[in-house]
């Protein structure tokens, strides 16, 4: 899949129905989920979890109703997490452009093999995609539908669910079809 940094990390609109804390809980998840990504040394995915941290608390909190009234010390902490996620986004930003770039160059690599029609298999060599054999559609082909679905074998599983399903109803189920 194409990275477009642009639909991953877009603005995220204030509901006010939602109380404050849900919105400030979201962005200490973001953070959480960036402190993961950045011990496995991810970075694709912390810029991503940092932008949308940065977004959130500089775009999205601020225009909720009960932004004003909520504890200075609070929105205080919020903003300093947000100068040193704002450092560390400047920071990693060379490295994800670098990365973003290989991997959608990747991308485009396979969508061109998917056009032409090659694929690799399993064991890294190039062969071509198998092409359906063309379906002659003359009356004269010597078999019709019904004969060819015929010859398709069945399992033991699907022929025991199929008598379960048509098996005449039990004597109990008579009497409650009666009432």
């Amino acid at each position: 899949m194409k990275i477009d940094l642009n639909k991953i990390a877009r603005k995220v609109e204030v509901d006010s129905r939602i109380p404050l804390r849900y919105y400030y809980r979201i962005a200490d998840n973001l953070l959480r989920q960036a402190t993961v990504y950045r011990d496995e040394r991810n970075v694709v995915d912390l810029y991503i979890m940092l932008l949308r941290f940065s977004s959130l608390v500089s775009e999205t909190i601020p225009f909720h109703r009960d932004y004003h009234s909520y504890l200075l010390k609070e929105k205080a902490s919020y903003r300093k997490r947000l100068l040193s996620v704002l450092e560390e986004l400047e920071s990693l930003k060379p490295e994800f452009d670098r990365r973003v770039e290989e991997l959608n160059r990747g991308y485009s690599s396979v969508q061109i093999r998917e056009l032409v029609g090659v694929e690799e298999n399993s064991y890294g060599s190039q062969s071509s995609s198998p092409q359906w054999p063309l379906v002659n559609r003359s009356p004269s082909s010597g078999r019709n539908v019904a004969q060819s679905t015929s010859m398709v074998p069945q399992s033991s599983w699907k022929n025991n669910d199929a008598q379960a399903l048509y098996s005449s109803p039990s004597p109990l189920e008579n009497q409650l079809h009666n009432l």
